[in-house]
């Protein structure tokens, strides 16, 4: 059977390592009815992008797909009636205010259809970076300009946005490092 560890919604997550080319089917299978009989809530199995071929075998077991990355796939069985969060449900971006010399700093848009178009610098937020970490790189990608940040300003909300999900941006207020 695959190695699992149980979470804290009477779930189990199974253990990436344990998972073989070999006997997928019945390693999984056999997982499956342990936790219906223990009357678990639910099955998170995480697949590589190396795994491909499995995707098949868990679809034909009942799991759905749940969220996916650059290079994994989640999937979830659902043993009872029970909420499970899709992910991602938003994308997040951010924006700068940058002030100097009594001057908001402004760029031209770069798609060609909006060229008479001016913005705050900003972007979106990436993998594992806070918002302060990401105006600060977009500001300093998208201008040159280095900032220090001051203070929050807005929070703004866009719905629906890029694939149908919401947008969350936050605009930052802040100076020029570049004096």
């Amino acid at each position: 059977m695959l190695e699992f560890k149980e979470d804290i919604y009477n779930g189990i997550t199974v253990n990436r390592t344990s998972i073989k080319q070999e006997n997928f089917y019945n390693d999984l299978k056999e997982l499956t009815a342990f936790a219906d009989g223990a009357n678990k809530s639910l099955i998170w199995l995480t697949l590589s992008s190396k795994d491909g071929a499995k995707i098949a075998t868990a679809l034909d077991l009942g799991f759905q797909f749940n969220s996916c990355s650059e290079d994994e796939l989640v999937l979830v069985l659902k043993l009872q009636d029970f909420y499970v969060p899709f992910m991602p449900t938003h994308t997040v971006g951010v924006g700068g205010i940058v002030v100097s010399n009594n001057k908001i700093l402004m760029i031209q848009d770069k798609l060609k259809s909006h060229r008479s178009i001016y913005k705050l610098p900003g972007g979106m937020l990436d993998t594992g970076s806070s918002l302060e970490e990401s105006i600060i790189r977009e500001v300093y990608e998208e201008t040159g300009i280095k900032t220090k940040l001051e203070k929050m300003v807005a929070v703004l909300n866009a719905h629906p946005y890029r694939l149908n999900k919401s947008n969350t941006y936050y605009v930052f207020k802040g100076t020029s490092k570049n004096r």
